[in-house]
């Protein structure tokens, strides 16, 4: 791969600071709400949790010394890394414009690891393979942090944004599917606040996993 240009350097910074200023207040809120409902549960909870982690593959990643913490090791879940990577896809792109393919890559895994304290080349990774063969709970992430940007922006995904123009060789958003898996209503959407369409998106299936 050739060397990044300074423009794109400079790009992947802004997108990053842009990505990461707008979805860490909810992020944070999420990691720091599962936190408190871990700590609260007994060993035997933790096991299942364990269980959990090692049916989603977090067993084969750990096992690479990559994952050692599940708490947050659950933001590899495929659901999570189509939500998350569409998020901060558009509003990276909301401030910066176009980016190459390169330059995207480099904005999605630094503000992945700034976001959920992991290693960027993890997302990279399973961002990657989930492409090749996406599955029910990819698809529905990608669709959901597409319908959370409109609902925390108030802006339209853009039509680019909507084919793989934007993503290339990694992944896009689906065309909206009836009765898709994880779907909510877009009327349900714009009836509540940013945070309670993200509890909505998130949360649900972060303590689902816990």
């Amino acid at each position: 791969m050739a060397p990044l240009a300074l423009g794109d350097l400079w790009r992947i910074r802004q997108g990053r600071r842009a990505a990461v200023a707008a979805l860490a207040p909810f992020v944070d809120r999420s990691r720091a709400r599962r936190a408190t409902a871990l700590a609260a549960t007994d060993d035997a909870t933790a096991s299942e949790t364990d269980t959990i982690g090692r049916a989603a593959g977090l067993d084969r990643l750990a096992a690479l010394g990559d994952v050692s913490d599940t708490s947050d090791s659950v933001w590899l879940d495929p659901y999570l890394i189509g939500y998350l990577g569409t998020l901060i896809t558009l509003t990276a792109k909301r401030k910066t414009g176009p980016l190459n393919e390169e330059a995207l890559a480099g904005v999605q895994e630094t503000a992945w690891t700034r976001l959920t304290g992991l290693d960027g080349s993890l997302f990279g990774t399973e961002i990657l393979l989930l492409s090749r063969t996406p599955t029910g709970a990819f698809r529905a992430g990608c669709r959901n942090g597409a319908a959370f940007f409109s609902a925390l922006t108030g802006e339209p995904v853009p039509p680019s944004d909507e084919t793989p123009d934007w993503a290339v060789g990694l992944f896009h958003v689906p065309a909206p599917e009836s009765a898709a898996e994880g779907a909510i209503p877009e009327a349900q959407i714009a009836s509540t606040s940013p945070f309670e369409a993200w509890d909505r998106f998130v949360d649900a299936r972060l303590m689902d996993r816990g």
